[in-house]
């Protein structure tokens, strides 16, 4: 049984769909369209640049998505009134995220639900303004992003072992000038249609930049082919519960039970 936290250190959790071709028909004004349908729980609307594709195998081929559109579509952000809660919408993919605030983590369940029951929203839209049956998702992802701030277990990128064991900033024997910052990623295949992107890094608090932070980033990529929503949740389930081996692992159990409280 994979373990809660009452004080989880997610910062942001992020799941998405990628489709195995671009939404040709799809314009931003039928994203505004579809936004006056989900208006209530997002009242707020944003343009963003386009994502692009997420790279999880060598076989996975690129979309251009060439239109005659004078001007690109861009990608959209449709936020809840706190903006924890967030939908993005672009050509070839549907994405949630739900992202720390004021509020407690509500833990993954109560997001997957919330990507389910707007993704067939979605879908139901799709079907009757563009006359679009089904789309086929060609990369699945599921992406945990945890933040430590500055306390008193992690000072600074010097303690990143306390938390994660096997990880150590070397000492280079002089005199320097505070910690060094750092930024590790590695890739692992943990199965034929999964790979883990393990990312820890060291930062800055955006409201107090002399405030160090850890970030590390565990982002499971999907390799699906033309897979149906139904399989993806497969793929969903099998994502969550090896991130969820993988945190626990790799982090300090003492730091887990005194800090973080598994529930």
């Amino acid at each position: 049984m994979q373990l809660k936290y009452k004080n989880a250190p997610i910062n942001e959790l992020i799941i998405g769909a990628y489709f195995d071709q671009p939404i040709l028909q799809l314009h931003s004004e039928h994203v505004g369209l579809f936004w006056a349908e989900v208006r209530s729980d997002f009242p707020k609307i944003q343009q963003q640049p386009e994502l692009s594709l997420p790279i999880s195998a060598p076989n996975i081929s690129f979309q251009f998505g060439l239109t005659n559109e004078p001007y690109p579509m861009p990608r959209f952000w449709l936020l809840s009134e706190d903006e924890s809660m967030l939908i993005q919408i672009q050509k070839n993919a549907f994405i949630v995220n739900w992202r720390k605030g004021s509020g407690e983590y509500p833990h993954y369940g109560v997001v997957k639900s919330f990507f389910d029951k707007y993704f067939s929203i979605y879908l139901e839209f799709l079907k009757r303004e563009l006359a679009i049956e089904s789309v086929n998702i060609q990369i699945s992802e599921l992406t945990y992003s945890n933040l430590i701030e500055k306390n008193e277990y992690w000072k600074n990128s010097f303690d990143t072992s306390r938390l994660i064991s096997s990880m150590s900033i070397p000492h280079l024997g002089v005199n320097v000038e505070g910690a060094p910052d750092f930024n590790y990623v590695t890739a692992y295949r943990l199965d034929t249609d999964l790979t883990l992107n393990l990312s820890v890094r060291s930062g800055r608090k955006i409201t107090d930049a002399s405030v160090p932070v850890l970030v590390f980033e565990l982002r499971a990529i999907g390799a699906l082919g033309t897979a149906t929503k139904v399989t993806a949740d497969g793929w969903y389930i099998k994502a969550h519960e090896m991130i969820g081996q993988c945190f626990t692992a790799m982090t300090n159990p003492d730091i887990q039970r005194d800090h973080w409280q598994p529930v």
